[in-house]
């Protein structure tokens, strides 16, 4: 899978110059795509199903089915979140600052359920997933939303003297599409923490959870 995406994320690297739609939506989860397919014909569902179903590491009852993208839909979402991340005026730095700031909010407001579902999925304490999982992300959260704007911001450079009456700066540009491929030990933290700043920094996102737990895909989708 990791060289599937990144084979995905080379083919792709310029945008489609059709125009761009006014909103933007850098998320694009996939459940839980979890195993690379031995054929292509995306309706030989004997050889990779189109769901995966989760279980409790407590005592492995089953807590859902979950649906799994097959090569077309990865590589139309990588198409598609390059095309908008990339497209004129797609997405302010003022705004991916505020975003981040909404998201910690939402994180703060639903706590408790979202607390209650990583433990379910995880098998681990409360306190722990608490600890583990979200400060993390909202430290992170609010740090871009306080930080983004000055350290992405254009950065003013110093002109030679052969340039007298010129101006110089720096501007940090998206590359388009990242692909965050998250583990399982932290689920919610190591794929929203690298989604988070990929999206800070003006790019699209393609999200793959791990089978382990693809939870965290939905969960993170609801969030954001």
């Amino acid at each position: 899978v990791l060289q599937h995406v990144g084979d995905l994320l080379h083919r792709h690297r310029n945008p489609d110059a059709t125009g761009a739609e006014p909103s933007f939506d850098p998320l694009v989860p996939f459940g839980a795509y979890c195993r690379a397919p031995k054929s292509l014909d995306p309706q030989d569902d004997a050889v990779h199903p189109r769901t995966l179903t989760a279980h409790s590491p407590l005592d492995k009852e089953p807590l859902g089915d979950y649906a799994m993208a097959d090569p077309a839909e990865v590589r139309a979402a990588v198409a598609e979140v390059r095309r908008r991340a990339l497209a004129p005026g797609a997405w302010a730095l003022a705004d991916r600052a505020a975003f981040a700031g909404r998201l910690a909010d939402v994180l703060l407001a639903e706590l408790d359920a979202v607390v209650a579902e990583i433990a379910l999925h995880t098998g681990r304490p409360d306190l722990e997933v608490l600890s583990g999982e979200l400060l993390t992300v909202l430290e992170t959260a609010t740090w871009l939303r306080d930080h983004a704007v000055d350290v992405l911001g254009p950065e003013p450079r110093r002109a030679s003297a052969l340039f007298l009456g010129s101006k110089f700066h720096v501007e940090y540009a998206p590359h388009g599409a990242v692909a965050v491929i998250a583990p399982w030990n932290y689920p919610v933290q190591l794929a929203l923490v690298p989604v988070l700043t990929a999206l800070a920094a003006g790019n699209g996102v393609v999200l793959k959870p791990s089978e382990l737990t693809p939870f965290a895909g939905p969960l993170i989708a609801r969030l954001c």
